[in-house]
């Protein structure tokens, strides 16, 4: 090997390492501030895959029977009810490296914690319940709504939790949501 080789390869090798241990500062970092730019998704999208330790690295994923359920109005009509949580999770097992873990996990967790504050029998609310579990998957689908749905502010919303259970099923709509 040439010196002027030794030279390139220890050139490259340095940048990538100063280059690696940048995006894991930046991403150390955000949790000082809430930057949301896009150097710091592009920090999160490089570091979490590597680092963050999968839900199902040791065990298989968690058998989600129950649905969490999200329409929103667009110009003066509905979308179709789509189930997020099923979304992300395809979006996830089809490209692990995406960076879709935590999603995956937070609405898991948050609809597990909501479900089981749910009543048995179906029910239609009006206005959120005054119950931490339903607070944090509100806010947990309004934020995502508004950062992969793009939607501006006001635009309503509606969720439905379809509670499965063996043989019995439950649901609770939420209906007149907004985006603030």
């Amino acid at each position: 090997m040439t010196t002027a080789t030794k030279k390139n390869l220890t050139i490259v090798i340095l940048v990538c390492l100063v280059g690696h241990f940048f995006w894991i500062a930046l991403y150390g970092s955000r949790y000082l501030s809430n930057d949301t730019t896009k150097i710091m998704t592009i920090a999160q999208r490089y570091t979490f895959p590597i680092f963050h330790q999968n839900w199902n690295l040791f065990v298989p994923g968690p058998k989600n029977e129950h649905c969490l359920l999200v329409r929103f109005k667009q110009q003066q009509t509905w979308s179709a009810w789509e189930d997020i949580l099923q979304q992300e999770y395809i979006k996830r097992r089809k490209n692990p490296c995406s960076g879709r873990d935590a999603l995956v996990l937070l609405f898991s967790s948050n609809l597990h914690q909501v479900v089981y504050d749910m009543s048995d029998s179906s029910v239609v609310l009006e206005a959120l319940p005054n119950k931490n579990s339903f607070k944090v998957l509100d806010y947990s689908v309004r934020q995502y709504l508004k950062m992969y749905k793009h939607l501006p502010p006001q635009t309503p919303y509606e969720i439905m939790i379809v509670k499965r259970h063996k043989s019995e099923q439950s649901a609770c709509y939420l209906k007149q949501l907004s985006i603030y």
